[in-house]
């Protein structure tokens, strides 16, 4: 079903720094002699699996219908394991598409990306491993990471425990895929540098894990707690944090805000925990943002979005306005415009560096007991920087926990 239309802006073009500017929620009427653009979305959406969310599904529907004849729009499901996504990239290839915006974990891109660089196809990642970057072992000139770089986020985040929260007996979490090995490398090497930093404990899980009480009582002691996770585990590790006494601040990446957002975290736990989201929409001062934020409310059951809404959102939008600018929707025209120019968009100001990095900017969040968002801390990214820690061995594939023995 498609997503009611909301009031399409005029398209604005100008010339910035050096880079063509265009400005952020830009519908257009297709005049011009504007190209219309095939663009598929790789993701899932609530219902499709246990770790499914609504959200890159419903701002990218909600750009495509804004834009009208201009796009042509659909989704296909990703499941979360490599081989899942190769087979959702291998029907979206034979529908011949114009660009692909998919894969929100980094193990499938990267397990998939030679496939990916090999069919041309200007991809933008909603996932940011390290190891994607242009000039990466997984990179390619036509692939584009929409977030900050992981470890660079990584990184930031353990500054912030040791820098902010003056902590110096640490416990780490990672989850066994790309997602953990990335973040917990970036910031074992920051807690390694700090002086009279110690980490206590360090732990892994599946990325389908329902019980984490060994990796929560292994945390006691610390005075601080970071984990690189995906939403599902956090949101038992956080309330089992607090179960077994463990009452200390809890950082983690944009997953916390997932977990919260879905009801999972409450309490004591919301307090404690701290998550880093690319961009908070529903806090955001600005009118083009708070006007965003209740279209797309209007379309979603009143269920406010989160940075990978408003990212889908801008990614369909910035390519019809790639498309537009282009006159083309050849894959080397759409790749050169899109390295040249920069999109204001909802969640923020997009423009590709030399690794082909589309946003350098990310949010500190907090919550308090019911849950309500606020941003604490905004962290800024220069471009081409690169925290340089992907490890030489093969990164693991996403896994899932193991089946419980017959009862």
């Amino acid at each position: 079903m498609r997503l009611k239309r909301s009031v399409c802006a005029l398209l604005a073009v100008g010339v910035a720094a050096g880079a063509t500017a265009v400005g952020a929620g830009t519908a257009g009427a297709g005049g011009g002699g504007a190209p219309t653009v095939k663009i598929i979305l790789l993701a899932e959406t609530t219902g499709e699996s246990p770790a499914a969310v609504p959200y890159y599904a419903n701002g990218a529907q909600l750009a495509a219908d804004e834009l009208g004849s201009r796009v042509e729009y659909s989704r296909i499901a990703a499941p979360l394991t490599p081989a899942a996504a190769e087979t959702a990239l291998n029907q979206a290839l034979d529908e011949d598409p114009d660009a692909i915006i998919g894969f929100p974990a980094s193990s499938q891109t990267i397990a998939i990306s030679q496939r990916i660089v090999d069919s041309g196809i200007p991809f933008f990642s909603l996932s940011s491993g390290e190891q994607l970057v242009k000039n990466g072992p997984n990179g390619g000139d036509n692939i584009f990471l929409i977030r900050p770089v992981d470890t660079n986020v990584a990184t930031k985040e353990a500054e912030y425990v040791v820098d902010d929260l003056d902590a110096k007996r640490i416990g780490m979490l990672c989850v066994d895929n790309a997602t953990g090995v990335n973040g917990c490398n970036a910031a074992r090497e920051v807690f390694d540098a700090a002086r009279g930093v110690e980490i206590v404990a360090e732990r892994t899980n599946s990325t389908t894990a329902t019980d984490l009480t060994e990796q929560a009582r292994a945390m006691d002691g610390a005075d601080a707690i970071i984990d690189f996770n995906f939403p599902n585990p956090i949101g038992v590790f956080a309330q089992q944090l607090i179960d077994n006494g463990i009452d200390v601040p809890h950082v983690d990446g944009a997953s916390a805000g997932i977990a919260v957002a879905s009801g999972a975290v409450t309490g004591d736990a919301a307090v404690n925990l701290r998550g880093v989201d690319d961009c908070v929409p529903t806090v955001s001062k600005s009118r083009k943002v708070r006007n965003w934020v209740s279209d797309y409310e209007g379309v979603s059951g009143g269920e406010p979005p989160i940075y990978s809404a408003a990212q889908a959102y801008d990614m369909v939008k910035l390519i019809a306005a790639a498309a537009r600018q282009a006159e083309s929707v050849a894959p080397r025209r759409l790749i050169r415009t899109i390295a040249g120019m920069t999109y204001n968009g909802i969640c923020a100001r997009y423009q590709s560096d030399d690794l082909n990095v589309l946003q350098h900017t990310a949010d500190l969040t907090r919550w308090n007991a019911e849950g309500e968002i606020r941003v604490a801390k905004r962290f800024r990214f220069a471009p081409n920087e690169l925290a340089g820690v992907v490890p030489e061995t093969t990164i693991p594939p996403t896994t899932v926990a193991p089946a419980p023995p017959p009862s």
